[in-house]
């Protein structure tokens, strides 16, 4: 899947998007707004999106 796939040497990143990641990257942040709306912070979830 690695193969081939050009880099940016200005950006020090690949040119791919990796839906697996992207998708735990997702679940992560929506666990961390959940966490924040449960001990009250509901300022933070709510500029999450979970508020």
């Amino acid at each position: 899947m690695y193969d081939n796939i050009p880099f940016d040497n200005e950006t020090n990143l690949m040119k791919l998007a990796d839906v697996g990641l992207t998708g735990l990257y997702i679940h992560d942040c929506e666990c961390l707004a959940e966490l924040a709306r449960v001990i009250g912070l509901w300022y933070t979830s709510h500029y999450a999106g979970t508020g």
